[in-house]
């Protein structure tokens, strides 16, 4: 993850972990989501991060999660 602007670029590892509840950064990721909402920042990720999210989860946690 990246800071700038109170906007925080993630990558895809941020979001796989956040839905996978069996990924090994899922705790990590979960404290990390908990603190970007209570500090009200704005994400920012590429088409590409976007693209290899919905492609990981779909593959790993069904289609349904991916969507």
């Amino acid at each position: 993850m990246q800071e700038e602007n109170g906007k925080i670029f993630v990558d895809s590892n941020y979001f796989v972990a956040l839905f996978n509840p069996h990924d090994t950064l899922h705790k990590q990721a979960s404290a990390v989501a908990k603190k970007i909402d209570t500090e009200q920042r704005h994400l920012v990720l590429s088409n590409y991060v976007f693209l290899e999210v919905t492609t990981v989860l779909s593959q790993r946690r069904g289609r349904n999660v991916a969507i």
